[in-house]
């Protein structure tokens, strides 16, 4: 009848997507009836996987990454990061011969996926610059350029702030030196992987006008009014 259908429909359509690693199903009891569900912790995973998908990492920030305007955070990712931030810890205290909720499962499943277990660990010489390469790269997927503000602030998943904006100022300032034929940090495989994600070198030639627009609204803020000398220095 029209009721069991309307059912059938509601049940299919609050399925979860399936994933491409699928997790095992654990038994539960509830009172006489054994019923199978997924724990909390791969629901977490497959967001994980998805964020990979779209990011290219699985390094996501356990505080946000700040909106390019400054007035807001950008909350959404908290809980995973917080989660991912979590599964590092477990790791940790494995590594400590300490009991831990880490199952050897899921480390495989982790590891499948390309997981990082010690962000901070130095690599090599160039840790840090692919740490904030990597940011940059997060940068763009959610506002679709390599544009970062001066002022622009990632917060690190230890509370630590990162101002990714004067690293990528950086970066210009030293492809300058280079063209000038002058000592410089950056090296031709920097180059290639900043021109591979479409790193903008000289800004002046391609600023938004919804970036002088805030500009003009943050003079306001400072000055009150909108008139702002022809000379003006920022």
């Amino acid at each position: 009848n029209n009721s069991d259908e309307a059912l059938q429909f509601s049940s299919s359509i609050s399925e979860e997507p399936p994933c491409s690693l699928s997790p095992p199903a654990i038994t539960t009891r509830r009172g006489k009836n054994n019923t199978k569900e997924k724990p909390a912790w791969y629901t977490k995973f497959k967001q994980l996987q998805a964020y990979k998908s779209q990011y290219g990492n699985c390094l996501v920030p356990q505080r946000g990454i700040r909106s390019r305007d400054q007035n807001k955070n950008s909350k959404d990712l908290e809980p995973l990061g917080r989660w991912v931030q979590k599964q590092r810890e477990q790791y940790r205290m494995l590594q400590r011969g300490k009991r831990a909720a880490l199952t050897k499962e899921r480390r495989d499943l982790l590891d499948g996926i390309g997981f990082v277990w010690e962000v901070g660990k130095k690599y090599g010489t160039n840790s840090v610059w692919d740490m904030r390469y990597e940011q940059l790269k997060l940068y763009k997927a959610q506002h679709g350029d390599c544009l970062v503000p001066q002022e622009f602030v990632v917060v690190e998943e230890d509370n630590n702030k990162v101002q990714l904006g004067e690293w990528v100022a950086n970066q210009r300032r030293q492809h300058s030196l280079l063209e000038a034929g002058k000592r410089s940090t950056i090296s031709k495989e920097r180059l290639d992987k900043l021109n591979k994600i479409g790193f903008v070198w000289k800004k002046r030639s391609c600023v938004k006008w919804e970036d002088r627009f805030y500009d003009l609204l943050k003079y306001k803020q400072e000055h009150g009014d909108c008139l702002v000398p022809a000379k003006y220095d920022q």
